[in-house]
């Protein structure tokens, strides 16, 4: 991004010349982006919500209304106002859990001296034992990665290895080799039959 932020696309288009003042000390978002930062609340945070009393009192308000067989006006009128409440609850105390997760995350670092690594979120790791399962998609990740042109049975490959993503039953997973033959186990002296 640091690159090319100094490039004036508008004026150069317009044929003017170059103003770079708002992008003299822009080096990226890198600064403000913390690594693996939670954008969901965990279960037990979400159960915790229940305990609010505003929210439980909604909560008996729409159970009364439908005892009571109000109208379907108000219903949904009670129903809108809980909904509403649960959200603003969510989104108040994922803010706070990430606040804490920042905290807590920044006292590690500290703690350890920069010298231990977190854990990988991204979960790269599942992607390469994915990778050993379906030889396709590591095939498909280095052409994507890759900078030099791709030949005509390069993007005859992309293509068949695409389809077979696509189009294989993926509910059991074998090892490139070890698919079951004709229905039943590949290995010569069990060839025990897999539909059952």
């Amino acid at each position: 991004m640091a690159n090319c932020s100094s490039v004036a696309g508008m004026r150069a288009f317009l044929d003017e010349e170059a103003d770079h003042r708002e992008v003299e000390y822009f080096q990226g978002l890198e600064q403000f982006r913390e690594q693996g930062l939670p954008c969901q609340l965990p279960a037990a945070e979400r159960d915790k919500l229940q305990d609010d009393s505003v929210l439980g009192e909604l909560q008996r308000s729409l159970q009364a209304l439908r005892l009571r067989r109000a109208p379907s006006s108000a219903i949904n009128e009670a129903k809108n106002q809980l909904s509403t409440h649960r959200m603003t609850l969510e989104r108040e105390a994922l803010r706070l859990y990430q606040k804490q997760w920042i905290q807590d995350r920044r006292v590690w670092k500290i703690l350890t001296r920069g010298k231990e690594r977190a854990k990988d979120v991204c979960r790269n790791d599942l992607f390469q034992h994915l990778c050993l399962l379906r030889p396709e998609r590591g095939r498909l990740a280095r052409m994507m990665a890759s900078e030099e042109p791709l030949s005509l049975a390069d993007h005859r490959l992309a293509i068949r290895d695409m389809h077979s993503l696509i189009t294989q039953d993926f509910t059991v997973l074998y090892l490139p080799g070890h698919e079951p033959a004709e229905g039943a186990c590949p290995v010569a002296c069990c060839r025990q039959d897999l539909e059952r």
